[in-house]
């Protein structure tokens, strides 16, 4: 658990600034010893989400600066790539900007080095001609 938390500080890291990783460690062990398993998995869990967080803030700049960059310290070279062209093909198509508007959680899972999280997220998206509209 302890190489998870260390991964997941050095990718929060990048992505939110400095992580206390011995501070995290020992609120996690000051849990009461009935369910550390809850606790050490709400901790992970919401790490995991912090994340997909900071991904959702990097694209939004990327395509409001037009630097692609910012996106690199959240994302795999490939999803990099990925979302490069989505950002290409969204101004092409006529967006001028797009806002995070709050996201559902579902289930987020953990398995060896391995995480998968069900987010709904709302966007909102502002277009060429003035106009808006929200998704999800």
């Amino acid at each position: 658990m302890r190489k998870l938390l260390i991964g997941l500080a050095i990718v929060l890291t990048n992505c939110v600034g400095p992580v206390d990783i011995d501070r995290a460690v020992q609120q996690l062990r000051q849990q009461p010893a009935a369910a550390p398993t809850t606790a050490t998995a709400d901790a992970t869990a919401e790490a995991v989400k912090q994340v997909i967080e900071a991904a959702d803030r990097a694209q939004q700049t990327a395509f409001a600066t037009g630097d692609p960059s910012v996106m690199r310290v959240t994302a795999t070279p490939d999803y990099y790539d990925e979302l490069t062209q989505i950002n290409s093909d969204l101004a092409r198509g006529g967006v001028t900007g797009f806002t995070l508007v709050g996201i559902e959680w579902g289930d987020v899972t953990v398995s060896g080095t391995t995480a998968a999280a069900t987010a709904y997220e709302t966007w909102r998206t502002t277009y060429n001609d003035g106009s808006q509209d929200q998704r999800t």
